[in-house]
């Protein structure tokens, strides 16, 4: 293959080339020459720039992964994809899309604070707590399989911070090891074989990996097959921190940073095939920013320093500079879209769809209710199907207002009901 120089220098030779024969016969005052010389000419840089395209070597082509585009104007706590769909959770709310490109918010019952979502086995599953308790409560894990109805499945009393679906079952981590068997319906809370929390997981090679939590001094990697017993693959590393997991290509690969306080640190990725050896790759020093890794279509992404990179290894890695500032990525429908705390990005299209599923369309009218008050403030919704005197109402739910004014959706009436709505200040 031809080397960038070697473009460079043939195309200097056929400047000069033309720069002489134009001056030669230019100097003549017949204007047959003159013109033939002008024709050549043309005809010669033409060809000049046809060579240089033909020439090009492919890794200096334009590239999908340099291309993004802003798309929506929320920033998404994460993401999951699958059944056709990209469904995003973000404070009080859940956003559909089935492009990545045009996205519709939807809110039901019960209104969480959303922490994470993961698909898996043709479900989605969102966890969060309730606006109601706030985050000294319960945390409720939905399942859903459309992003749109929601059901409750669980509640725990031990913080969430991520999720992954494998050998059958949804995992949950943070506080403890949460495990869901999806076919039996069976339940697993268990302890942790360490005193400090989980931060996220992955699952590959038959096994769950989770790393450890945010605000620890010390970094660990444990995995499991059943996520009850649980092994150390690395560390616990005094000084350490990592910020996310993902696995793919045969590779587990972190985001991963060092904090030495005489010397500057590192900051960048941790990659093993075997979980047994981690090699690091650092991007940067002084730092400690580490967040969001996801793998799709043959390539890692993930975010250190506010800066976003790619990589097919998780050794030799890439900036895409319009990606920087993301700090949560997903793949699907042959792109990576990203949040920022600017909004949604989403890279051009660089592989294949990996969801066979095809996507569909089902139409449902719901009721709508605009509810004005002042930000933060909370309201209890209320409903009854007469507005007899005596009429009886009913609680659907508490939430609180995410703005001054607030569009509240009522997903849980059937089509043919008649319903009569209002919301109760709650003191």
């Amino acid at each position: 293959m031809v080397q960038a120089y070697s473009i460079r220098w043939i195309v200097r030779d056929l400047v000069l080339a033309l720069y002489h024969r134009l001056k030669e016969r230019t100097n003549t005052p017949r204007f047959p020459d003159t013109w033939l010389t002008w024709r050549t000419s043309v005809r010669s840089i033409i060809f000049a720039v046809a060579l240089v395209q033909v020439w090009v070597p492919a890794s200096l082509q334009a590239d999908a992964l340099d291309n993004w585009h802003t798309n929506a104007s929320f920033s998404a706590k994460g993401f999951a994809y699958g059944n056709g769909r990209f469904v995003a959770v973000d404070y009080w709310s859940i956003w559909v899309s089935p492009d990545g490109v045009a996205w519709t918010q939807y809110m039901a019952p019960p209104v969480l604070y959303y922490e994470g979502i993961a698909f898996g086995n043709g479900v989605f599953v969102a966890f969060g707590y309730p606006v109601t308790t706030g985050s000294s409560g319960p945390r409720y894990i939905l399942k859903s399989p459309d992003g749109l109805t929601w059901t409750k499945i669980y509640e725990t009393p031990s913080v969430i911070r991520s999720a992954v679906y494998g050998n059958g079952r949804f995992v949950f981590v943070g506080d403890r090891a949460i495990s869901w068997q999806v076919n039996s319906q069976d339940w697993t809370d268990s302890a942790l074989p360490i005193e400090w929390n989980l931060g996220c997981v992955t699952f590959g090679m038959g096994r769950f990996i989770a790393t450890s939590g945010p605000g620890l001094s010390e970094a660990f990697i444990l995995s499991s097959s059943d996520a009850v017993v649980w092994r150390f693959d690395y560390g616990p590393r005094s000084n350490q921190g990592i910020g996310s997991v993902a696995y793919g290509n045969g590779v587990f690969v972190c985001s991963w940073y060092t904090n030495n306080l005489l010397s500057a640190g590192a900051i960048g990725f941790l990659a093993s095939s075997n979980l047994n050896s981690w090699q690091p790759r650092v991007i940067g020093t002084n730092g400690t920013l580490v967040e969001g890794v996801c793998f799709g279509g043959g390539q890692f992404i993930g975010s250190v320093l506010q800066k976003t990179y790619t990589s097919t290894n998780g050794i030799v890695w890439v900036n895409r500079a319009l990606a920087n500032i993301a700090h949560t990525f997903a793949f699907g429908a042959g792109t990576f879209v990203a949040s920022a705390y600017s909004g949604i990005l989403q890279s051009d299209v660089f592989a294949q769809p990996t969801n066979s599923q095809p996507s569909y369309l089902s139409l449902a009218t719901y009721a709508g209710v605009t509810i004005s008050g002042s930000e933060g403030q909370m309201f209890r919704i209320e409903y009854s199907t007469n507005l007899s005197p005596d009429s009886t109402w009913l609680t659907l739910t508490n939430i609180s207002l995410p703005s001054n004014s607030y569009l509240w959706v009522d997903t849980t009436a059937a089509v043919a009901n008649r319903r009569f709505y209002r919301a109760v200040l709650v003191e």
